[in-house]
């Protein structure tokens, strides 16, 4: 036994002789050590380990630390439930730059029992240093430069001017000056942002955030730049200034080859808490937009799904993109999500736009729009919506001649455009307005087929359930086919270029354009079912064959009962 071990022994110290030389461990060949948990608590210390929740970790800066370093696949950070942590500052909020595995993803979610823990954006530190001008108006100069104000924990409503301020507009900011009414020092009660964005995941991939609630910051709540394969799911985002999530490249980057793509949000209740406040002032000129999804510059193949989205200024989902700096916006899949403008005077349900080839093959089906008072817009190209209800539409008092459902339209950019789209299997009811605008000069090859328009155009009196044409002259820039369109005898069905006709006429002169509708009632019960002796009753496509994701590849629905409730009906498909 000695004489074999020497001998061993031996080999080993010969000069020259070598092993092979072992392969460079990567992310993808190692077995990487036990995942860990960070916990954090409101009452945990920084000075802790964080690995068990009797020792949690307290601070953003913490966080921070872990997220841009440490994280390895697997590992997870939770939050504890019930607690309120800061996100951080203006600046310095919270951020991911480390990335999981596909079958190891990096986790950010909750512990314990209670309601979800808040991440939030709100400046804790009350703001002093007002000085009185008389007439019960206090000015602060150096103010933060934000677009919300809160007094003593309510959200407060802003004036015009600084002349206008009163007991009911309480505040006016020029520039970094912000000027309030109140009838003692303010000193203390008002607050703001602290922060710009929330949570914000960037050039990372395989993160899932899950069961929090993140809100109160000025810009975005959960940005996704340069991020790909993370999961955004079961959060509750609120009263966020721009939007709740946002999907788009780093802002700024010259670097074209950036892309947030194949992502997942799902299942969010997502409130920007904003518009009642803008209920009070109309005339209040907001900077921006709030949005509850922006599908932004370079996102594509995300899959946005079952979420539900309230009182947003602009749009429950926006897709926009007319930057040709970066990779068109692509092949994103919408859908089962419910948008309710709650009748506010500028809610607009959706929109999906941009220039020819940067907004284009995305697919916005099965969604519930809702008590909106401004036009969804379609541009882009060969976009698909189909399978969606709009319903109860109210009247805008900022924008009263916007009060569709559904338009398409290019922008003011020269070369935005709405080409070749398919609005198809999708039920229009209740437009205060048309149910249905196309119009300009760059519209071209777009199909509206297999809809059913019912009592569009209630608040116009003798209007159309569609207006085709209005300045600009567009024959054959939209087919209307197999369509169904219903409402009493006191509304015409066509307004073309000015000219009120009902259905038949307008099929009789100018068939390359409308062909095979009808106006016959579709039988509709209130949750928008068929009733029997439907003429689209078995037509159309089967909401339960569509069981694909974003991917194209075959998935199990979800939420089962949330889809029966909400299934638009199979419509005419002549």
């Amino acid at each position: 036994m000695k004489k074999t071990i020497f001998s061993i022994l031996l080999f080993l110290m010969v000069p020259g002789i070598f092993f092979a030389k072992a392969p460079v461990p990567t992310i993808d060949n190692i077995a990487l050590e036990a995942p860990k948990v960070y916990y954090f608590a409101a009452n945990g210390n920084d000075h802790n380990s964080g690995l068990s929740p009797d020792v949690p970790l307290k601070s953003s800066g913490k966080f921070n630390m872990l997220a841009s370093s440490t994280l390895n696949p697997g590992d997870s950070v939770l939050f504890k439930a019930g607690d309120t942590f800061n996100v951080g500052g203006w600046t310095n909020y919270m951020t991911i730059t480390r990335s999981g595995r596909a079958n190891a993803p990096i986790t950010i979610s909750s512990y314990g029992d209670g309601p979800r823990p808040v991440l939030s954006g709100m400046n804790t530190i009350p703001i002093s240093g007002f000085v009185s001008e008389g007439s019960n108006i206090w000015t602060l100069t150096g103010a933060q430069q934000s677009s919300r104000w809160w007094k003593d924990g309510f959200e407060q409503v802003a004036a015009n001017t600084k002349e206008s301020l009163s007991p009911s507009l309480t505040w006016y900011r020029s520039g970094t000056t912000l000027s309030v009414y109140s009838t003692s020092n303010p000193d203390r009660h008002w607050t703001t942002y602290g922060a710009q964005n929330g949570l914000r995941l960037m050039n990372c991939s395989y993160v899932h955030v899950r069961g929090l609630e993140i809100r109160e910051v000025e810009y975005y709540a959960v940005p996704l730049r340069n991020a790909n394969h993370c999961v955004i799911a079961h959060n509750k985002i609120a009263g966020y200034g721009n939007s709740a999530v946002q999907l788009a490249i780093n802002q700024g980057t010259t670097d074209t080859t950036q892309i947030t793509s194949f992502n997942e949000i799902a299942y969010n209740d997502i409130n920007s808490e904003f518009m009642w406040a803008y209920e009070k002032n109309m005339n209040y000129s907001k900077s921006g937009v709030i949005e509850g999804i922006n599908i932004g510059c370079a996102a594509q193949d995300n899959w946005v799904h079952h979420n539900t989205m309230e009182w947003n200024y602009h749009a429950g989902v926006g897709g926009y993109n007319n930057t040709r700096a970066c990779k068109p916006t692509a092949r994103n899949v919408i859908e089962y999500n419910t948008i309710d403008g709650k009748n506010s005077w500028y809610a607009r349900g959706a929109g999906m736009g941009g220039d020819i080839n940067l907004n284009h093959y995305n697919i916005f089906r099965f969604n519930i729009i809702k008590n909106c008072t401004i036009r969804s817009q379609i541009n882009g190209d060969h976009n698909y919506w189909y399978g969606n209800i709009w319903m109860t539409g109210g009247l805008s008092k900022v924008y009263p001649d916007r009060s569709q459902h559904v338009q398409f339209q290019e922008w003011s950019e020269p070369s935005a455009v709405s080409r070749y789209n398919i609005f198809a299997h999708n039920v229009l009811d209740g437009a205060y307005d048309v149910g249905l605008i196309s119009y300009s000069p760059t519209i071209e090859g777009n199909e509206v087929r297999n809809n059913i328009f019912i009592n569009n155009a209630y608040g116009k009196g003798s209007n159309a359930q569609v207006l085709v044409g209005q300045s600009s002259p567009d024959i054959g820039a939209t087919v209307w086919r197999n369509n169904i369109f219903y409402s009493d005898s006191s509304r015409k069905v066509i307004n073309y270029h000015g000219n009120l006709m009902e259905l038949a006429v307008a099929q009789s002169l100018y068939p390359t354009e409308f062909s095979n509708n009808t106006n016959e009632d579709p039988h509709l019960n209130t949750d928008y079912s068929l009733k029997a002796g439907s003429l689209a009753k078995g037509a159309g496509i089967p909401i339960d064959s569509i069981i694909m994701d974003a991917n194209g590849a075959e998935k199990q629905k979800k939420n089962a009962k949330f889809i029966k409730r909400n299934v638009p009906p199979n419509v005419l498909n002549k």
